[in-house]
């Protein structure tokens, strides 16, 4: 599993998928993702959150009560793509994890 990197926290973090099989640009069926944290719960209700018109990338955005800090437990975010793609409608799972940034004080 793979770092994306540091998001904000309640600040906005771009997520891009990008998808590719046998190294060549794939653009699959369908598209749903997953927030949650290590314990698996779901994050602000994002559970199978589809993307509408999937492409060879796309770009989702995280804001606000997406990168929420509860307790030092919840800086761990992980994003879950559950993609299908033809022939044969078959699927392809990928996830990755990014860390919150606290801030000392959030207004």
């Amino acid at each position: 599993m793979a770092s994306i990197g540091n998001a904000p926290e309640e600040g906005t973090y771009p997520v891009v998928f990008t998808y590719t099989l046998g190294g060549a640009a794939l653009t699959p069926d369908s598209v749903t993702w997953t927030l949650s944290r290590t314990n698996r719960s779901i994050i602000n209700s994002r559970e199978d959150v589809n993307i509408a018109a999937p492409g060879e990338t796309n770009t989702i955005t995280l804001t606000g009560d997406d990168l929420a800090i509860v307790t030092d437990a919840d800086l761990k975010r992980f994003i879950t793509a559950k993609i299908v793609y033809s022939p044969g409608s078959l699927p392809q799972n990928a996830q990755g994890f990014f860390l919150i940034t606290p801030f000392d004080k959030v207004p």
